[in-house]
């Protein structure tokens, strides 16, 4: 058990040489060493636990990174569909014969004198 003792005692103890010391000193001196290493242990735990699993730690910094991999490559996939809606802006809007192919294409649409034949397939 610890024998209470007071800051001036414990100054005295590591203030003194190692053979000037009795035996009864030395044991007070190895309980406080061992309380000093527990105490910093203890400490140095209790900061590596919020190092990896507080707030802004270690996990909470990866899981933002994932994020952030995420948020851009989802960013680079709607710069490029921008630039090729851009492009087929400025194709609508200059080039007619891509107009008149989409027309034909998409809506079905026939000039003035032109007539669709049809053609049924038959089964064999």
């Amino acid at each position: 058990m610890l024998r209470p003792f007071r800051a001036k005692k414990i100054v005295q103890l590591f203030c003194v040489a190692p053979h000037q010391i009795n035996i009864k000193e030395q044991d007070d001196m190895f309980q406080v060493n061992r309380l000093v290493i527990w105490f910093i242990f203890l400490l140095l735990s209790f900061f590596l636990f919020f190092i990896i699993w507080g707030d802004q730690g270690f996990i909470e910094l990866q899981e933002l990174r994932s994020e952030y991999r995420q948020l851009y490559a989802q960013s680079k996939s709607l710069e490029q569909e921008n630039v090729n809606l851009h492009r087929l802006i400025e194709r609508l809007k200059h080039d007619p014969k891509y107009v008149e192919r989409i027309a034909r294409t998409e809506l079905g649409m026939i000039r003035a004198n032109e007539m669709i034949i049809q053609f049924s397939r038959r089964k064999p």
